[in-house]
């Protein structure tokens, strides 16, 4: 026993993170806490602007937020990189921030952040340096989408699938430590993976849904606190890169899950076995789920009408069929379904394992659809939701 969690400790210290470093105590604490649990960290910011005047107050991704950065990875005694993005980032967000405003469209920079330079120069950057597992938190450091190596590139690993890998990698912990409370819950939302019914199912564990929203699960948490039973809360997620693991908040938390993420990292490589290999291992036990979303835009007043429209439409003329697939029952949460509040949301329920919600966007001129599916392969579910993505773009127009 001892010689094996020496050779795990070994392995680990083997393992480098490339951290986006701010200066601020979410990353400050995240760099602290896996140095601790005996990471080789690498620090690395972004430089994106830098202020025109000298009382100009201070900014994300400033030259102020890397001289931060710089400071605190040279407290900690680890290596810090500057990615200057300047030019990245005024082609990729402000240039297409200023040309949908002026259009009178919606802009959306986070979208357009994450895609080009979280994920694009940071992750150049983190090839360059050879990191094992790339993490990115949004700026209030509540959601993380993550990226590890596979041969000679990374794959991103999408929110519903890193639920699976962190609630799988709990439940197998608690087992394995004999610390599975009683009546265990785990609390996810209507338009996350199935598939965490088939693994909950598995480890004896209740499955809780509600609306989309964090507060939705943050709210589950408090009715077990007031039961006196807050210990069997065991983790939470949402498809859009929130999760939870412990009952101390009651909203998503990027560093608990940035934490937790890497320490069920090193415990796979330890045994040799990647993020990717651990998914599908769980794929080929539970069957193939997929998950994809669609957002079709409706701009301006006759688009705000015209939405309206189409989800009344769908509400009392459902579809037969979808895409050739049988709808079984269609699901009104604006009716009220159990004990969930009302909401402007449709559940289509289809043959062969097939799920559709639709629902208008709390924020944005949009109509969302959430394709939840089973496939006989990853390929087959693939061609299940590129269907119906094509069925749902004819309806909406």
């Amino acid at each position: 026993m001892y010689k094996e969690e020496e050779r795990m400790e070994k392995d680990k210290k083997k393992k480098r993170v490339l951290l986006g470093m701010s200066g601020g105590v979410d990353s400050s604490t995240s760099a602290i806490l896996l140095k601790e649990q005996g990471y080789e960290v690498i620090g690395c910011t972004m430089k994106l602007w830098e202020p025109k005047l000298e009382e100009e107050q201070s900014t994300c991704c400033d030259i102020k937020s890397v001289m931060d950065a710089k400071r605190v990875c040279d407290m900690l005694e680890i290596p810090h990189y500057t990615i200057n993005n300047k030019e990245e980032f005024n082609c990729y967000v402000v240039n297409n921030f200023i040309e949908e405003y002026t259009s009178a469209r919606t802009p959306n920079p986070c979208v357009e952040c994450n895609k080009h330079l979280k994920f694009g120069c940071f992750y150049k950057k983190a090839k360059e340096v050879g990191s094992d597992l790339l993490l990115a938190t949004d700026p209030d450091c509540d959601r993380v989408g993550v990226a590890v190596k596979e041969g000679d590139d990374y794959q991103l690993i999408s929110g519903n699938q890193m639920g699976i890998l962190l609630f799988d990698y709990i439940c197998k912990t608690y087992k394995a430590n004999g610390t599975m409370p009683e009546n265990p819950v785990v609390v996810t939302t209507i338009v996350s993976t199935k598939m965490i019914d088939k693994i909950a199912a598995d480890y004896g564990v209740e499955v809780r849904r509600v609306l989309t929203g964090f507060k939705f699960i943050g709210e589950q948490i408090g009715f077990l606190e007031a039961d006196g039973e807050v210990d069997r809360y065991i983790f939470g997620f949402e498809e859009s890169y929130g999760y939870l693991s412990g009952g101390h908040v009651r909203d998503k938390d990027g560093v608990n899950a940035s934490l937790l993420i890497c320490e069920m990292f090193a415990h796979y490589k330890a045994m040799g076995i990647s993020l990717v290999q651990m998914l599908n291992q769980l794929y080929e036990k539970y069957g193939y789920f997929k998950e994809a979303l669609q957002s079709i835009t409706f701009e301006g007043a006759s688009g705000a009408k015209k939405m309206a429209d189409l989800m009344e439409s769908l509400r009392t003329n459902a579809p037969k069929e979808v895409a050739g697939y049988k709808v079984i029952d269609v699901k009104d949460y604006k009716a009220g379904i159990g004990n969930l509040p009302k909401s402007n949301v449709l559940e289509f329920n289809m043959e062969d394992d097939i799920n559709v919600l639709v629902r208008p966007s709390g924020t944005e001129p949009k109509i969302k659809m959430y394709y939840l599916v089973k496939g006989s392969s990853e390929q087959a579910g693939a061609e299940i939701v590129a269907a119906l993505e094509s069925y749902f773009t004819e309806v909406c127009k």
